[in-house]
């Protein structure tokens, strides 16, 4: 994410169908994980989805 200097953010995904969006690391924006981004650093997430079968 660019523009974005040193701060913590929480994730909200919204994927295609047939998943659902949610929250990085929980359920909502409370329960969520922070993820910590540094200005000039690449910072990687790896969210995985069910099988929706």
């Amino acid at each position: 994410m660019e523009g974005l200097g040193d701060q913590s953010v929480k994730i909200r995904y919204v994927p295609n169908s047939p998943w659902s969006a949610g929250w990085y690391g929980g359920t909502d924006r409370d329960s969520a994980q922070s993820v910590r981004l540094s200005n000039g650093k690449t910072t990687k997430i790896t969210i995985v989805m069910p099988d929706p079968a």
